[in-house]
């Protein structure tokens, strides 16, 4: 092949790339959603109030708790932000109460079904309720001799990232 020839031959070549180079790009960039929610991770806002433990002390002793030598703890579970408290409830929530060496209960459903009672021995425990979609809470309650006292646990929805 001349030299001439071998020139047009390289430059077609080059002319060639250049063009496929285009049309990938272009079939490429086409195809690609540009969606950052279809394949990455989107972050959910805090709604209400963080979640907190309230804890309500009965003002007169059980007489039937005082005999047995325990305490009782009511458990209620509900949303922090009132509006959102008034449209649902935090369906089955998991609640634990643990001491250093036993763990009391591990309860799931707790919320529409009504207050969780809980039959202890008095003393210190650690609080957990946990539930898909709202930030954890993780405290302590301290159940007293012969008295049922209320927990209420307001949980916030929210804070966290989901990814796909």
């Amino acid at each position: 092949m001349s030299g001439r020839g071998r020139d047009i031959l390289v430059s077609l070549t080059r002319i060639a790339v250049a063009i496929a180079s285009v049309a990938v790009a272009l079939a490429c960039h086409h195809q690609v959603s540009q969606d950052p929610n279809f394949w990455g991770c989107k972050k959910f806002p805090r709604f209400g109030p963080k979640s907190h433990l309230d804890v309500s002390l009965a003002d007169a002793p059980d007489s039937n708790l005082q005999a047995r030598d325990s305490g009782r703890l009511i458990v209620i579970v509900s949303w922090s932000s009132d509006s959102l408290a008034r449209h649902s409830y935090p369906g089955n929530a998991q609640v634990e109460v643990s001491s250093t060496n036993k763990v009391y209960l591990v309860a799931d459903s707790v919320g529409r079904a009504g207050p969780l009672e809980l039959p202890v021995p008095p003393g210190a425990y650690r609080f957990v309720v946990r539930l898909i979609g709202a930030q954890t809470l993780d405290t302590s309650v301290t159940v007293r001799q012969g008295y049922a006292d209320t927990a209420r646990a307001y949980l916030q929805t929210g804070g966290m990232t989901l990814c796909a």
